[in-house]
């Protein structure tokens, strides 16, 4: 196995509370506040015994602070592989490999003030009050995202390749290989990442990386030209077999599938916790495909809202919610409506 560690550039280990204060003339008074020979007036700030200074802001929210795990560990990825070869003929091999790795403790930051997704599932009454004013429910209030890096993250990758190989024979080599492959992890950088999965289960961030490739297939292909001194076609005038000696032709081609795609939503009639709660995706109803007739993408090219989607939407669908506007508070419709609220937030 390796050991690869890497600490961010920016300190973010060591974040800077600063103060700020203005001072400015008094209204209607035209002269500067204050001139380069004497500096600004004395500024006083409410310090506290231990040091400290009291938050003057209403918007706690805001209030976003880093903690590093005390047992923070060294990261390592393991590898292993196998390959079998069969010689063709004299200058063929076919040969069939499987390789295989996984990253263990990745260095990751996911935000640790938040509540689950379903938090007050079976109570209205708090629901309600959830909904109002969620700031108040994070289990550090008076903070905003508390970003925690740990050894969270858990990365995978397999695959099987074919390759049919030509040895370099009669001025001719060529090799193509398909690879068929899967990779798969919770975040696609290193040490970094600002994931908010539900805080119940991480590993519903688990999914196909943003560089995974399933498909890729490889070819590359020199040919000497058979032209020239001691070739097959050399003319016998030593100009024209000068010029014609020494050329090849090279190809190399690669054809893999696309990376995978990110669905989200907008303009839903419902309402939702706050993002820090969980990822807001659209629901998958059916097996997504590609829409019939996708090349046709509108009228209006130029405007990329105004296009036709290239995916068939039907497959997708608004996660459940609560209606953002609900009937008169006591009547039973309201209660009914909000007990059958979702608050899931996508499976796509």
């Amino acid at each position: 196995y390796t050991i690869d560690t890497k600490f961010p550039g920016a300190r973010i280990q060591f974040d800077e509370w600063v103060a700020q204060t203005n001072q400015q003339a008094p209204p209607g008074n035209p002269t500067p506040a204050w001139g380069l020979s004497r500096g600004p007036d004395p500024v006083q700030f409410n310090i506290r015994s231990n040091g400290t200074s009291p938050f003057r802001g209403q918007n706690f929210s805001a209030r976003n602070v880093s903690y590093w795990d005390p047992n923070l560990r060294n990261a390592y990825s393991m590898n292993w592989n196998g390959t079998v070869q069969r010689e063709l003929s004299q200058n063929y091999l076919l040969e069939v490999s499987y390789q295989g790795s996984a990253g263990i403790g990745l260095l990751e930051n996911w935000n640790i003030n938040t509540f689950p997704v379903d938090f007050a599932r079976n109570d209205l009454a708090l629901r309600s009050q959830v909904l109002a004013a969620s700031q108040n429910f994070r289990p550090f209030p008076h903070f905003g995202n508390v970003m925690m890096r740990s050894n969270f993250g858990h990365s995978t990758f397999h695959s099987g390749t074919a390759k049919l190989e030509r040895r370099y024979a009669n001025g001719m080599f060529f090799s193509t290989f398909y690879t068929f492959s899967k990779a798969i992890n919770s975040q696609d950088s290193d040490n970094a990442g600002s994931g908010v999965a539900p805080i119940q289960n991480r590993s519903l961030e688990k999914g196909r990386a943003g560089y995974d490739r399933s498909h890729r297939w490889i070819s590359t292909i020199n040919w000497e030209l058979p032209m020239g001194k001691n070739k097959k076609f050399s003319p016998s005038n030593r100009a024209v077999n000068w010029l014609l000696s020494g050329f090849e032709v090279s190809w190399i081609q690669t054809f893999e599938s696309g990376n995978p795609l990110n669905f989200t939503f907008q303009n839903s009639p419902y309402n939702y916790y706050p993002g820090f709660a969980g990822n807001r995706r659209p629901d998958v109803v059916s097996t997504p495909s590609i829409r019939d007739g996708w090349r046709d993408i509108g009228g209006d090219r130029f405007n990329v809202q105004n296009t036709n989607a290239v995916v068939e939407m039907s497959h997708f669908a608004l996660p459940g919610g609560c209606p953002q506007t609900l009937p008169a508070v006591g009547t039973q419709a309201r209660t009914d409506l909000l007990n059958a609220c979702s608050f899931l937030v996508g499976n796509a």
